[in-house]
């Protein structure tokens, strides 16, 4: 009887023992699926060109889609890089005026379907919103403004920046003249949705600071809660990101923009 009750003894120890170790990896697997190759994504890239009858950009880039497997453990652009090259063609009258030189390149990106129609909803944009009446969401997002997923590195370069845009001196169309673009550099860059981190990086950082709430007080219930609602939101929101782009079309506009007195 004895050596049967050792036997118990032994047996439940070994039951709590695994308990306690499913419950370890339980906590670990919610961490863990943030990262799930379901977050992955892929998405094509498409120049546009904004022109009128005093300026024509003939812009492109050896780049033809982006990917990322979301899994870099540092704030990263390798996999962004978009080398921007092409040509400025302008007319005498508007490259001659005094304030050329004020004019500036601008770049953007959305995720527009229909270039044409400017009342579709870009992809690439996410309004914040809110159920409660909190000013900000669980990642201090402000509600009510409006985020992106991508943004440019590059957003606006003056025409007299010598390293970026050089005149063409082989041009000799009578009436115009004609600037080359090298933007060898240009690279999309995680959006203000992330704060403009990697999103690995972004949610891990509020995740843990959590979760270190948490195991400095279990018995905190709240403290629980608010650790397992961000890990349940961070996947929602990844892949609401992966729905949204996954295999859709990055559009980057690239326009001129004048002096408001270069075309009175």
């Amino acid at each position: 009887m004895k050596l049967l009750r050792k036997r118990n003894i032994t047996l439940y120890f070994i039951i709590g023992a695994l308990l306690i170790s499913l419950g370890s990896v339980g906590f670990s697997s919610w961490i863990l699926s943030i990262e799930q190759k379901d977050v992955n994504f892929s998405a094509n890239i498409n120049i546009s060109d904004a022109w009128n009858a005093t300026a024509m950009l003939n812009v492109s880039s050896t780049t033809t889609s982006i990917s990322s497997n979301g899994n870099n453990d540092t704030v990263s652009e390798e996999d962004l890089n978009i080398p921007l090259t092409g040509t400025i063609t302008v007319s005498n009258d508007i490259s001659n005026m005094d304030n050329f030189n004020e004019s500036t390149i601008d770049i953007s990106v959305n995720a527009l379907s229909d270039l044409s129609n400017p009342e579709e909803k870009d992809k690439n944009k996410i309004k914040i919103t809110s159920e409660t009446t909190e000013t900000t969401d669980l990642f201090n997002r402000i509600v009510n403004e409006t985020y992106t997923y991508f943004d440019v590195s590059v957003s606006e370069i003056s025409v007299s920046n010598s390293n970026s845009i050089t005149t063409d001196s082989s041009f000799n169309l009578d009436g115009y003249s004609r600037f080359n673009l090298s933007l060898e550099g240009f690279s999309l860059k995680y959006g203000s949705y992330f704060n403009n981190k990697n999103p690995e990086v972004f949610y891990q950082e509020k995740i843990n600071e959590a979760k270190e709430t948490y195991l400095t007080n279990k018995d905190d219930e709240d403290a629980l809660n608010t650790y397992l609602t961000l890990v349940n939101t961070a996947k929602t929101e990844l892949k609401k990101f992966n729905n949204a782009l996954n295999n859709q079309t990055l559009n980057i506009m690239v326009s001129l923009v004048l002096p408001i007195n270069t075309t009175n």
